[in-house]
């Protein structure tokens, strides 16, 4: 299939789950109404559901699946490895254990959301710190890095645990919520903030594709061609980082997008950074928009946190993925 109709069907498959994921949910008729199907419209209840639940919703986790799978794309381009994502590097721990933090210094009481994201911008930083430091310690070795990062998630949960069972249940219950991975908690002005942000990386990642394609063959070939890979790739851990930690503050723990999504865009798009960027950050909203529609209906009316749901979908397709390529 050619490239054009391959793009062509990805744009037309977004527009298809995000229709469907706003009229998934209490209201069954929403669909008919939204298309004016049988003379049935919109009522001022639909309309003000529409714009203070489910659009700010679709809009939360567009931008959330946009913003992880770019991340991991990133990742995966500066390490060369495609079990790479912000979750096995360690920096969606951290992030947590900066909300942890924030919840039980009283932060998130004092000045609200603002105080949450910037905790758990500065857990992930702290992260992407260590993980610089250890790249240098260990002379670029991407297993020993791997490793590195899983032990570093395993090490940030543990505090975390430990942290929550040291404060209030009140405080608990939140941070077991952003563990979780959810939605719910979505408002409009969050939504526009992530969303933004997502588009913003877009623009600013094609402009770097072609490092990116170059880091993938290796930084030595890098270096012989005149990538400046002091700047660059700090450049690009900055900006993985930031979408990691944007998100968790936002949504909590969504584990697996940025693995998976990357490696289903290349498999059918290619190699070429400044192509598949775009592409990545379309179908990672496809995928957390169809693990959200998933929790939602599956256990109708009860739902289950969309970050649960993006660990299972992700952890079977990563399995079968694996098993298919041997």
């Amino acid at each position: 299939m050619k490239m054009i109709w391959k793009l062509i069907l990805t744009v037309l498959s977004f527009v298809v789950v995000l229709v469907v994921s706003l009229c998934v949910g209490e209201i069954d008729d929403m669909l008919s109404k939204l298309f004016s199907v049988g003379g049935e419209t919109l009522t001022e209840t639909d309309i003000l559901i529409l714009r203070e639940i489910r659009i700010p919703r679709v809009m939360m986790a567009v931008g959330v699946g946009a913003l992880l799978s770019m991340s991991g794309l990133v990742m995966q381009s500066v390490f060369r490895n495609p079990l790479v994502e912000p979750y096995t590097m360690g920096l969606s721990g951290g992030a947590v254990l900066g909300v942890a933090i924030a919840f039980m210094l009283g932060i998130s009481s004092a000045v609200g959301n603002i105080g949450v994201t910037l905790m758990a911008m500065l857990g992930a930083f702290l992260t992407m710190g260590i993980i610089l430091l250890l790249r240098r310690v260990l002379h670029y070795d991407v297993n020993k890095m791997l490793l590195s990062g899983v032990m570093i998630s395993f090490a940030t949960s543990s505090v975390t645990v430990l942290l929550m069972s040291l404060t209030t249940r009140e405080n608990m219950s939140q941070i077991v919520m952003w563990n979780m991975g959810s939605l719910d908690i979505t408002t409009k002005e969050m939504s526009y903030i992530v969303v933004i942000i997502s588009v913003v990386m877009v623009v600013v990642l094609s402009f770097l594709g072609n490092e990116m394609n170059v880091l993938m063959v290796g930084e030595s070939m890098a270096r012989h061609v005149g990538v400046r890979i002091d700047i660059v790739v700090p450049l690009l851990f900055v900006l993985a980082t930031v979408m990691a930690a944007v998100s968790v503050s936002f949504v909590g723990v969504v584990a697996f997008v940025g693995m998976i999504v990357p490696h289903v865009v290349r498999h059918i798009f290619g190699y070429d950074h400044r192509v598949i960027t775009a592409v990545t950050a379309i179908i990672g909203a496809i995928f957390m928009l169809m693990c959200d529609i998933v929790a939602r209906v599956v256990i109708y009316p009860q739902e289950i946190p969309t970050g649960v749901m993006c660990g299972i979908v992700g952890g079977v397709m990563f399995i079968y993925l694996t098993a298919k390529s041997k």
